[in-house]
């Protein structure tokens, strides 16, 4: 369960006579227990969703989200501080099992113990359904959650609580709401076809200028590094609208550069086949040896011989940047002016 896993961690990052720990330490000790976090390019939203959650079933202990405890500096915020909780909560009376639920919310009625958070959210849905929810229209996710809990963000974090959601149990249809997909910059060219992703904004720029005057992509998508992963459902519909079977992509060449295009690769929700725009990094590899060694998974999205020069580069700990193929180098390849803007 993620949750007990958040405790674990705390107590982890805990320092002896301590009573609370910085968020940072528990982030990290987190990591160590779901290393997939690491490389999660929504790692610190997932991570203020799981405190969330985990608060919700009185396992920690979070500021206030009225008051100076969070950090504002950051995005998304996130808490200063994290601690344990000092006591039990004294019984208020309340008895979760002859309590009169909701149908939808019934299975709440067998629980053992029915955390105080968890009640209190559970009770805001009551209200929720009691007042005809479970007929409104579909609401993006956020909006949903500042109309039943006041706080845009609560239900995010109650997903990851498996008291309360979970097969059987509440589910994002029954609160009409569902995940907003973010759409990318992006431009559009009359001259071209197919899609081109791009994972920096310099080479965006570059490839945007190459489209006006060139037949070559008809969607250049800035992909903003790991952000174009949060947008299957924007590269499908633009797929089926172009008529598209595979999508273009070229970004830096490191462990993270490539790791970004091959989970993409591998994502079926977004129906085209995304393959390296192999011109380009030909043109960044062409002076790297090919490895002797194994080839990394990250690597391997790549035709054989260029995954073999980009391996040399991700097993020195090196990088070679998309820039490195610049406008000028576009430019000549594709025989245009290098003043034409």
């Amino acid at each position: 369960m993620e949750t007990r896993l958040v405790l674990n961690a705390v107590e982890a990052a805990l320092t002896a006579g301590r009573s609370q720990v910085d968020s940072e330490a528990v982030f990290n000790a987190l990591v160590e227990r779901m290393p997939h976090l690491r490389s999660d390019p929504d790692r610190w939203e997932l991570f203020v969703e799981l405190l969330i959650a985990a608060e919700s079933e009185d396992l920690i202990v979070l500021p206030s989200r009225d008051g100076s405890g969070w950090l504002q500096t950051v995005t998304p915020a996130r808490p200063k501080w994290i601690r344990l909780p000092t006591r039990k909560e004294p019984k208020d009376g309340f008895d979760h099992r002859s309590f009169p639920w909701n149908p939808s919310l019934s299975f709440l009625g067998g629980e053992r113990i029915l955390p105080k958070g968890v009640r209190d959210a559970a009770l805001s849905i009551q209200r929720f359904l009691a007042e005809g929810g479970a007929s409104r229209s579909p609401a993006p996710i956020k909006e949903r959650s500042f109309d039943i809990f006041g706080d845009e963000k609560r239900l995010e974090g109650l997903q990851h609580s498996t008291i309360l959601f979970g097969t059987g149990r509440v589910g994002l249809e029954l609160l009409r709401c569902f995940v907003v997909s973010p759409t990318p910059v992006a431009e559009r060219f009359a001259l071209g076809t197919g899609i081109l992703i791009l994972e920096n904004e310099a080479t965006f720029d570059s490839f945007c200028r190459l489209c006006r005057h060139k037949s070559v992509f008809g969607l250049v998508v800035y992909g903003r590094g790991h952000e174009i992963q949060k947008c299957a459902a924007y590269l499908r519909r633009e797929a089926d609208k172009a008529g598209a079977a595979e999508i273009s992509y070229f970004g830096d060449v490191d462990r993270r550069g490539l790791e970004i295009p091959r989970q993409l690769a591998l994502n079926a929700e977004i129906g085209a086949r995304v393959r390296p725009l192999v011109i380009a990094y030909e043109a960044i590899l062409r002076q790297t040896p090919v490895s002797t060694q194994p080839i990394p998974a990250c690597c391997d999205w790549l035709p054989p011989e260029l995954a073999s020069r980009a391996a040399t580069i991700v097993l020195e700990n090196r990088r070679l940047p998309q820039e490195a193929f610049g406008w000028d180098e576009i430019a000549v390849l594709h025989q245009l002016d290098v003043f034409l803007r």
